[in-house]
């Protein structure tokens, strides 16, 4: 914990009178596009199992939450405790079999309960638009994911009855891409297209794409 508060110190530093021009600069607006890059960066390190980089990327990234949090903190709007009290409250209340006395028989019955108390915390926003319930800067690929998930997780898609692996589905994509371009179709605005009729007609809500 004293490595914590030196790291919050050192931003104090930075953005204090005596700091950086540039840190002081900074908003969280300025700031997004180093975050996006610095969590592909550690996913590119965890895909390359190389640890040495994990560290130092989980590094940046616990930085720039640091950075982020005492820039809202200069503006009176939050600040760490907030932050970390906002996520610890969170943790134990999505997790009653660990730290209340709800009973749980397999991990299927953990998600359940995750899903159901996390619909409970978000009922207020159900009428939340579905397609601001995505971040804008999600891939399209990532959205149609978790729409497929949605789907699974409600009965409402079918295993496909061939079963293809990584390097076939690869193969495939690659494939239809080539397709498309040959033909001047526009796959994003087709995802895009099939996203908007899926929400539209699986009934799938706000609190659904809520994380």
């Amino acid at each position: 914990m004293n490595k914590f508060n030196s790291l919050l110190n050192i931003a104090d530093i930075l953005l204090g009178p005596k700091g950086c021009e540039w840190d002081k600069k900074q908003s969280f607006e300025s700031l997004k596009k180093y975050f996006i890059e610095e969590v592909y960066e550690l996913v590119d390190a965890i895909d390359l199992k190389d640890d040495i980089n994990i560290l130092e990327e989980l590094g940046d990234v616990l930085y720039l939450v640091i950075f982020l949090t005492k820039l809202a903190e200069t503006k009176n709007k939050f600040n760490m405790d907030g932050v970390i009290q906002n996520i610890s409250d969170k943790l134990i209340r999505r997790h009653p079999h660990v730290f209340a006395d709800v009973k749980v028989e397999s991990v299927d019955d953990i998600v359940k309960n995750w899903e159901k108390i996390k619909k409970e915390e978000k009922a207020d926003k159900s009428s939340k638009d579905l397609v601001h319930s995505f971040p804008k800067s999600m891939p399209i690929f990532s959205k149609m994911q978790k729409i497929i998930r949605i789907l699974k997780n409600k009965n409402l898609i079918e295993k496909p009855k061939i079963k293809l692996n990584e390097k076939e589905i690869q193969d495939q994509l690659v494939n239809l891409i080539i397709h498309a371009q040959m033909s001047d179709i526009d796959i994003d605005k087709i995802l895009k297209d099939k996203l908007k009729n899926l929400l539209e007609s699986e009934k799938i809500t706000g609190d659904d794409l809520e994380a």
